[in-house]
């Protein structure tokens, strides 16, 4: 159904670095960071190690002036222990984005020559290192993220030498030392602290005032402090209402401190909304890696249908979308270009928190970009405009499970459920659902049938099979027919979002027939002009995964 496009968000790199005095140090260095974590097996290592291709042209090696100023390697399967030394031995201000790997192990010291260091969604462990050097002239580190491994034990007392703009250490199992975090911000504001989901506990006091954290009212970042499952407690009215204005999502503090969180598995996979929200939604699949494959279909600010999708992170109890991505296209042929470069965008960002088998508690981030002009050419945030952010958090209840997620709710269709999409029309396709009762639910995520490139989405619900009639010998195909896709119209994104408002338009007729597990036959008929009729083949893109059970 979609290519996945990853984008890395541009660095702005303030200080013009030397280049490096030879260029076989450099080879060298790369070579040693390449072995030690394994660069065989990455997922892409073009141009590593060749000796026709220069070290600048490596993937992932991006470079200013001949020097190495950033390592972005996100989610490429390194593995392995990583040398802390290795870190420290490029070139001051260097930046390296290596989250969403394997990298395992402890931490012998924190390098501060680097000015990014983001280690986010690995295996590391054990206790926070100390920094290699406390002299604040070598220290050059500006953003640290560690968030989503398994570090324990307490923020250690030397960090309080850093003068960071970000510090994430959500998702450990950190228990002690949260004054040595929010000491180790800078002294000039605009920084952002997230210790959410560790074991983090005791008052917070008047000693968090001083820290300079960004307020909602004054930032594009929804906030600059989080504090969220954790058992902190907050007596003192002034420091409440300090954190109420600078907490990520809004004046509602209290409603996630001290609060359990249940284990994600396989049985998150399904449809979840909020009751007070009908009308707009979530569609997710956990995939066998333990990845999730996430779609919200909603509104945009202006009332027109909306959907926005990605693959994200899983630790033990959330799932994290860093970015939802926007798409332009056409009914019937895709994802549209602009010359070779696909229309596709950022624009949200969620975390989703179990709080029950049923219950997900929702933290959303959008940026409106309908004032950064059309989204026609790139760039395509509009750059400068990034768009106001609107935040919130919203309690979810589940609204369909998957057959197959464990194993006392099986079905003979389960395997059918999954991303499915045609080649011939890559940027739109259908998210399938098999549901226990041997009923399937299907979003069809695609445009509009006009030249305008704008999204639309269907969803309606049917039967598999035969009306429960088993056929022996089985049927060379089995169908799924909806009598009647609806098209959602009338909402609107944020706070002004109306259930009341939205109208179920008939949108037509769906048949998907599955000629086995990864092949399929769409033929549908509108009711809409402009979508007519017709049929076309379509192809698995993604799969859930299932509870492994003995029959």
């Amino acid at each position: 159904m979609f290519r996945i496009f990853c984008f890395t968000a541009a660095i702005g790199l303030t200080s013009v670095q030397a280049q490096a005095s030879d260029d076989s140090a450099m080879v060298e260095l790369l070579t040693d960071f390449y072995q030690a974590l394994n660069g065989d097996d990455w997922h892409n290592n073009d141009g590593w190690l060749d000796p026709d291709t220069h070290f600048c042209d490596w993937h992932g090696v991006i470079c200013q002036s001949q020097a190495v100023a950033l390592l972005s390697l996100e989610g490429n399967n390194l593995h392995g222990v990583l040398p802390m030394e290795l870190l420290d031995a490029f070139d001051d201000e260097t930046s390296f984005y290596l989250k969403g790997n394997l990298i395992s192990g402890g931490l012998d010291y924190l390098p501060t020559r680097p000015r990014h260091i983001d280690l986010s969604f690995n295996r590391l462990d054990g206790p926070l290192p100390a920094l290699n050097s406390a002299d604040s002239a070598s220290i050059h580190l500006e953003r640290l993220d560690l968030s989503g491994n398994r570090f324990t034990g307490g923020v250690p007392e030397q960090w309080q030498e850093l003068t960071l703009s970000d510090l994430f250490l959500a998702d450990n199992e950190l228990n002690a030392g949260h004054l040595n975090a929010f000491r180790a911000m800078s002294r000039d504001g605009n920084s952002r602290l997230d210790l959410t989901g560790n074991q983090f506990s005791g008052e917070l006091g008047t000693e968090i005032l001083s820290s300079n954290l960004m307020r909602r009212d004054d930032s594009n970042f929804s906030g600059g402090l989080g504090l969220c499952f954790n058992d902190f407690i907050i007596d003192s009215p002034d420091v409440l209402g300090w954190v109420h204005d600078r907490h990520f999502g809004g004046f509602d503090v209290e409603r996630c401190l001290e609060r359990t969180r249940q284990e994600i598995d396989a049985s998150v996979s399904g449809s979840w909304y909020d009751p007070d929200r009908a009308g707009e939604g979530l569609s997710i699949m956990l995939m066998g890696n333990d990845l999730p494959l996430v779609y919200q279909f909603s509104f945009d600010t202006d009332g027109r249908q909306q959907w926005l999708f990605e693959v994200g992170q899983t630790t033990d109890n959330a799932l994290h979308i860093e970015w939802l991505l926007e798409t332009r296209g056409q009914f019937g042929q895709g994802l549209q270009y602009f010359d070779s470069i696909p229309m596709v965008r950022s624009i949200s960002q969620i975390r989703l928190d179990r709080t029950g088998d049923d219950q997900l508690y929702n933290f959303r981030t959008y940026f409106d970009l309908l004032g950064c002009g059309p989204f026609d050419r790139p760039p395509f945030l509009g750059y400068p405009c990034i768009g106001s952010a609107l935040t919130d958090r919203l309690n979810y209840q589940r609204l369909t499970e998957l057959a197959g997620t464990h194993c006392d709710n099986q079905s003979l269709y389960q395997a059918y459920s999954g991303v499915w999409y045609s080649p011939e029309r890559n940027g739109e396709g259908f998210v399938i659902e098999a549901l226990p009762d041997d009923r399937g639910v299907v979003y069809w995520f695609t445009y509009t049938a006009d030249e305008s490139g704008q999204q639309a989405w269907m969803t309606g619900d049917g039967h598999f099979g035969f009306g429960g009639v088993v056929l022996d010998p089985p049927p060379p195909s089995i169908p799924l027919t909806i009598e009647n896709m609806l098209m959602p119209t009338g909402g609107q994104y944020g706070p002004d979002f109306d259930p009341e408002a939205v109208e179920l338009i008939n949108w037509g007729q769906l048949e998907i027939e599955f000629h086995d597990d990864d092949q399929a036959q769409v033929t549908f008929d509108s009711n809409i002009d402009g979508y007519g009729s017709g049929s076309y083949p379509i192809v698995r893109l993604a799969r859930p995964m299932l509870a492994e059970c003995e029959n």
